[in-house]
């Protein structure tokens, strides 16, 4: 075994015990944030409660997962070489994430139920704003957006956050009627798509070999596997990584076409959730780092900019949609919420949450993209060598991650809420995992690195009940 790979092993090791370590010491803190359901307390930090839920469905959401496995092991040696090596590899991620995705939630849901995250709390979901769009139609609900919010006529996630979910699961109920079925396939099938600028992400920062990686473990990441059916923050978290994709492209001489559209596509992205700023964060924050090391950014970031202006005054001026002032309202609303939950945010709550969303990030991240991420963050701190990425985006992301969850805008539920940065921190750690000497010995790793993660999805989503 080489150096790098026990090291990596040690790094695995240490990183279960912390985990395990910090979510026994909030166990027996006072302190209780997040809401009960049916009477029982939440795991907090984790947003998730001890129902274990044990039938025939579990057998065969593990068989599935052999499947995936034995499908890596066989495909690594038999690949075909070049673009279409590449194209097979894209085609079977994104189908291995839906069939994966799938059987995992079909661990507590039938297959005609798998909308039931519609009924977990009534009044709260995206969905329950649906039958007013359907009454009034798209335009009168853009238009009178702020007023519904600034009169507590929508639903609690619809207060907090812009209308692009609502009027995307108002779009699937036009195709396929009042269905909660289609609408979480819908939420399913638009987020996979975010499996293709994933990997020419990969490919453009790391290489080859960290694509492939990607690849082979996004499918298995616990949180996405948990919360890709149903969980709108998975349909946003794809439309956030084609803007983040398209960004880094134009930061990196992709031209002023792709500049504008990343900028489009990025106003797109914020329509559906406000997080969209903590990518134009990273966005930023690399930018800088490029400029500082050879100047002529400017022109993508300005183009970029434009794209994004030209989003925003479609929305204002072609339908009296204002987001600066949904952000303001939701703002308040959410603090509305703080307010209620803790009384005064006092530093001790501030330090339970930061460290609370670390903590659950980090869970349902798995454990080989911790162990990853560890190695990653060392190494920006002692400014040492990235594995294949760049140090500008390894250090651009760490920072931004650092906002998230040291900067107060978060209060758990992140394993959920953050799943749009799953993605670049996949990267980031699989560009530090260690490669076998050998082909052999390689699809044996691989076969282990995704077999950790799978099992605990698989594990976690037949003991505790995740709502969405």
């Amino acid at each position: 075994m080489s150096r790098r790979a026990l090291r990596f092993l040690l790094v695995s090791s240490a990183a279960v015990l912390v985990m395990v370590a910090g979510l026994a010491v909030y166990r027996f803190l006072p302190v209780r944030v997040l809401t009960d359901y049916q009477g029982r307390p939440a795991c907090s930090p984790l947003y998730a409660f001890w129902m274990p839920r044990v039938s025939v469905r579990v057998l065969v959401a593990a068989s599935v997962a052999l499947l995936y496995i034995a499908w890596l092991w066989f495909a690594t040696e038999r690949a075909p070489r070049g673009a279409w090596r590449r194209c097979v590899a894209l085609g079977a991620s994104w189908l291995w994430l839906l069939v994966l995705a799938i059987a995992v939630a079909g661990i507590r849901l039938p297959i005609n139920d798998l909308g039931a995250f519609t009924r977990v709390y009534p009044g709260e979901e995206f969905w329950d704003d649906v039958p007013l769009v359907a009454e009034h139609g798209p335009t009168w609900f853009l238009a009178n957006f702020t007023r519904l919010q600034t009169r507590n006529q929508l639903s609690l996630h619809g207060l907090q956050h812009p209308p692009g979910h609502t009027l995307f699961l108002w779009g699937v109920t036009r195709v396929f009627g009042l269905s909660a079925e289609a609408a979480a396939l819908a939420i399913l099938l638009g987020g996979s798509t975010g499996v293709v600028p994933l990997a020419r992400l990969a490919r453009r920062l790391a290489g080859e070999p960290t694509e492939r990686r990607v690849l082979a473990l996004y499918p298995v990441v616990p949180s996405v596997l948990l919360f890709a059916v149903a969980a709108p923050d998975f349909l946003f978290a794809g439309l956030a990584l084609w803007s983040l994709w398209l960004a880094v492209e134009a930061v990196l001489g992709g031209g002023v076409f792709v500049a504008l559209a990343a900028g489009a596509v990025g106003g797109m992205a914020a329509t559906f959730s406000f997080a969209q700023a903590f990518v134009g964060l990273l966005v930023g924050i690399f930018a800088i780092a490029r400029w500082i090391e050879r100047p002529g950014v400017g022109r993508p970031l300005a183009s970029m900019a434009v794209g994004l202006a030209a989003w925003y005054a479609i929305l204002r001026w072609g339908f009296a949609f204002d987001w600066l002032d949904a952000l303001r309202l939701a703002h308040q609303k959410y603090a509305a919420v703080v307010r209620a939950e803790f009384g005064s945010y006092s530093l001790m709550d501030w330090l339970y949450t930061s460290l609370g969303n670390l903590l659950a990030f980090a869970w349902y991240l798995g454990v080989p993209a911790v162990a990853g991420a560890a190695l990653s963050v060392a190494a920006a701190v002692r400014t040492r060598a990235f594995g294949s990425v760049g140090p500008h985006f390894a250090r651009s992301l760490w920072l931004t991650v650092a906002v998230m969850v040291f900067g107060g805008v978060f209060i758990l539920e992140v394993e959920r809420v953050w799943l749009f940065i799953v993605g670049p921190v996949l990267i980031v750690a699989a560009a530090m995992l260690p490669a076998a000497d050998e082909p052999r010995a390689d699809r044996r790793w691989l076969a282990a690195l995704v077999a950790v993660p799978l099992l605990q999805a698989v594990v976690w989503e037949t003991l505790f009940f995740t709502i969405w």
